[in-house]
This record gives C-alpha cells, structure tokens and sequence, in this order.
C-alpha cells in the first residue's frame, strides 16, 4: 500500500484455486478497485460493472456510463485495475467471466469503514474465490477488541434469499449485496438459498474511538471448512501503541473436543 500506516494482508490463492467466474464485493467508503491477472495468453475476460470505471491507460476510451460492460484480451500474467469513478461509486457486484482460469482482487486503496464520516482509512483488499467456491451458510465471530463488526453478503445468482439468525433478511439479485451490523457479542447463523459471498469489516477508529484501523477479511463459508490449518503473522512494531494477535476459530460443538493448537487443546 503506498499511503504511510496503511496495510492490508490477504490468502494468496494457488493458481489450481482459481476460476473463470467471479461476483465482486466490496465493504467500506473510498475508491474501490478490482485487479484481475491472466494465467494463459490470449484470455478474453468479459466485465459487467454496475458503475462508471474510471480511464485509465489500459483502458483508453473510458469511464463508460452505467452499466459498463465490456471485453479485454490479456495475456499470462498480463493484469488490469479497474477503478470506481470516484469515492462514492462502489464497484461491489462487478461481474467478471473468463476463457480461462484469471485471479481476481478486489478492495479499497484506503477504505473508510463504514463511510468517510469516520476517520481513519487503511488499505482494504482480499483475493476473491471463485463463484464455484462461493458457499450458502456462514458462521460469524466478531472481531476481538472492537465495538462491533460490518457484514456484507453478495449473492452469486438472481433470488437469492438470505437468512441471518434464521431470520429472512434479504432476497438478492447476482451482484447485489445485503449489509448488516453486529456488535461485539454477537456471533451470527449466515444462511443463503443460493451461492453467496460473506464479508467481515472492523470499523475506522473514530466509529467506536477503539484503537484499531479498519480491516476486511472473507467469511469462509461452512461448505469450505476443513480439518487442519498453518499461519503465522506479521511482526510489527509502531512506537505509539502495542499490539495484539487474535485468531477467530469456529467448529461444529460436536468436534469442539478435538480442536487442538500447536500441540495443545483449546
């Protein structure tokens, strides 16, 4: 991320992960952007963006107006940042289709969350799945230390209906989004009828004055759990404040008994 203290991580997918189909969303207020990298020459990748894309040098004949739909041609490890025509013009819901297998990345260079009524931004971005490994019910668990979190979920296909808590929320068209809010001790039951993508937002410091930038991370949903996980993070140091690694963990109760960590049961 160019801005100064603003930084992001993100799952780098491999390329046997990827697809030739994806439904973008994106949480938070600013400029967003989706970044999209060709595995195979001569790829034909057709884009439906619900608004304006901004000009840019590889797309000379731009901003389109809603709705902007088009075709480009890249090759192996050949790219294109597509980018909101301004800070309120989100390109959650963008449609993307391939001829072969493409990665996709989408977020906000630096992103207000929930709007740019609070300060401060950080750098938001996440490598998407494809819509084959979009999935229907999701387990939520707030972020620690935090007032709260944001949810945006973005369904896949047109009818949708979304269910939080059991609940009917929602009923989506493919590339609409429902957002919702949970608080700190709210843990959260996402269901949808059809494929669907989940999105977890911490809040800018200035929602809730809790020290801690904003951040987005995937949901995975149920459909994706599997049984063994490795990470590490980042080391990092700011002589202004400490820091604090936290982990969210969601198992069936059934297999809580055989949830174990470095050696030790949790």
């Amino acid at each position: 991320s160019n801005p100064t203290l603003s930084v992001d991580g993100f799952l780098v997918l491999p390329t046997t992960a990827l697809g030739t189909e994806y439904v973008a969303p994106i949480g938070g207020a600013g400029n967003t952007q989706i970044a999209i990298v060709a595995t195979v020459d001569g790829t034909q990748v057709q884009i439906d963006a619900p608004t304006p894309i901004v000009a840019g040098t590889s797309l000379p004949n731009y901003p389109y107006a809603p709705p902007s739909q088009f075709t480009l041609t890249l090759n192996r490890m050949e790219s294109v940042v597509l980018r909101g025509q301004n800070s309120f013009t989100s390109l959650s819901g963008t449609s993307i289709t391939a001829t072969n297998p493409v990665a996709v990345l989408t977020g906000i260079e630096c992103g207000y969350v929930p709007t740019t009524s609070f300060w401060y931004c950080n750098h938001l971005v996440e490598q998407l799945p494809s819509v084959t490994h979009f999935g229907t019910t999701f387990a939520t668990v707030p972020s620690a230390g935090r007032s709260g979190d944001f949810f945006r979920i973005v369904s896949a296909e047109d009818g949708a209906v979304v269910n939080v808590d059991g609940t009917t929320v929602a009923i989506l068209e493919r590339g609409e989004g429902y957002d919702f809010f949970g608080s700190s001790t709210d843990y959260f039951l996402v269901q949808s009828t059809l494929p669907a993508v989940l999105l977890q937002l911490a809040p800018s410091l200035r929602f809730d004055n809790i020290l801690g930038d904003p951040s987005m991370v995937m949901v995975p949903p149920v459909q994706q759990f599997s049984h063994d996980y490795r990470f590490s993070s980042a080391g990092f140091t700011f002589p202004l404040a400490s820091w604090s690694h936290y982990i969210n963990l969601v198992a069936p109760t059934a297999s809580l008994s055989g949830v174990d960590g470095s050696g030790a049961h949790v």
